[in-house]
């Protein structure tokens, strides 16, 4: 059995997909609006928590100088006061 696709405009081209309704147009559209909020939340609360784990990371840094001098290890650099 043959299936008549459908015709659109004063040529008569053929139209490979069939005409749908405004609503069921809708419908998709909301449905992928709600997958790019879901997606851009979710990137915004990344984002969000990256930053915050980089400033925990920062904070929790020990830096200690040290100064080579010949030795193994070296040699921590005593922190000096600034002068009133």
């Amino acid at each position: 059995m043959k299936t008549e696709t459908q015709r659109i405009g004063a040529f008569g081209f053929p139209s490979p997909k069939p005409l749908l309704p405004p609503s069921v147009i809708e419908r998709s559209i909301n449905s992928l609006a709600s997958v790019v909020s879901f997606s851009s939340g979710l990137l915004l609360c990344s984002l969000l928590l990256n930053v915050i784990l980089a400033l925990i990371a920062f904070q929790k840094a020990d830096v200690v100088p040290y100064v080579a001098d010949g030795g193994v290890f070296g040699c921590q650099v005593a922190v000096m006061k600034e002068p009133e």
